[in-house]
């Protein structure tokens, strides 16, 4: 048995079998590097595993429970959640996605839209920056995407690749797809 310590983040993903991620000597959570990565349990992990790091939604749902507002957007999760989240409604709550997650569409058909502001092309991996309402958000790209800055894009994600969080916690939620 190693005991490893180490700040970088993908060091101790690549060399560990077991990882445990403390924060001011607190542990926040202890597991194998994929569920560190897939399932955080919470923000503080989610923020500080992978790279780009995960785009966070923090706002507040309305009164059913499938409407989420942030940053000046209004974005719908009736047919993600299907009243997974009512018992949310008017309390905060955030949402986490990784860029990798993201799938561009066309600017009227995602989940959510925005503008390019950027586009960081590092040969093997293009990401894009996106403004959305108020937010900022990194979006993974493929090759194959033609993109420009100042281009309005749509951006969808799969309903399992969303992480919620409430308190800073993980939520774990009955969810439809």
């Amino acid at each position: 048995t190693i005991v490893f310590v180490t700040h970088d983040q993908a060091e101790a993903l690549t060399l560990g079998e077991k990882i445990v991620v403390l924060d001011p000597g607190v542990i926040q959570q202890i597991g194998a590097p994929s569920e560190i990565y897939h399932r955080p349990a919470n923000v503080m992990v989610a923020r500080f595993v992978g790279s780009p790091q995960m785009n966070f939604f923090e706002g507040q749902l309305d009164a059913a429970g499938a409407i989420f507002h942030v940053g000046g957007l209004d974005l719908n999760l009736t047919d993600r959640m299907k009243g997974a989240l009512a018992q949310f409604s008017g309390r905060p709550l955030t949402i986490g996605v990784r860029p990798e997650d993201f799938t561009p569409a066309d600017a009227e058909k995602g989940w959510l839209g925005g503008e390019i502001e950027l586009i960081e092309d590092l040969g093997s991996d293009r990401f894009l920056h996106v403004k959305c309402g108020d937010i900022d958000l990194v979006a993974r790209a493929g090759r194959e995407g033609h993109f420009r800055a100042g281009e309005r894009i749509g951006l969808d994600v799969e309903i399992e690749h969303m992480h919620f969080f409430h308190d800073g916690k993980r939520l774990e939620l009955a969810r439809n797809g």
